[in-house]
């Protein structure tokens, strides 16, 4: 296990397991599974409650989507730093200090996971809502 040395205000070392990759990378793989079952249930409930036009309401499609998008802040915010995948996990977003981020810093995190995974401008592509230069950024986390 890679552990990490950091140094505090007061001049003490302290050391800090990083967690693996396999880890990290199902913690994501069951909030990707908890956001796509709220994205299939959701839209076969909203089908079947509504017969809503969805270019005409697109408010009611925002409003759908709004817990999708912002699940990580609001996640990492209110449980510490865990969201349903990384408390599963038992790993935990820290600063390089090794305390709790703010929310400042958790707002910036959740920012640049939109360029990391930028799953929803590749589906925008797809589907027509969006025009084929967008694909452009799907490499820019990679830059």
């Amino acid at each position: 296990m890679l552990l990490v040395k950091l140094d505090t205000g007061f001049n003490i070392e302290v050391e800090f397991a990083l967690s693996p990759f396999h880890r990290r990378f199902f913690a994501w793989l069951i909030d990707v599974t908890i956001q796509g079952t709220y994205l299939y249930l959701g839209a076969k409930l909203l089908n079947g409650l509504v017969s809503m036009d969805w270019d005409s309401q697109m408010w009611g499609v925002v409003l759908y989507l709004l817990p999708f998008i912002f699940y990580h802040l609001v996640s990492e915010i209110m449980m510490n730093g865990q969201s349903v995948g990384k408390m599963v996990m038992q790993i935990k977003v820290m600063t390089m200090q090794g305390g709790e981020p703010s929310i400042s810093q958790y707002l910036i995190r959740w920012l640049f996971r939109i360029i990391d995974f930028p799953i929803l401008l590749f589906a925008g592509t797809l589907t027509g809502y969006s025009t084929w230069w967008v694909v452009l950024f799907i490499f820019a986390g990679l830059i």
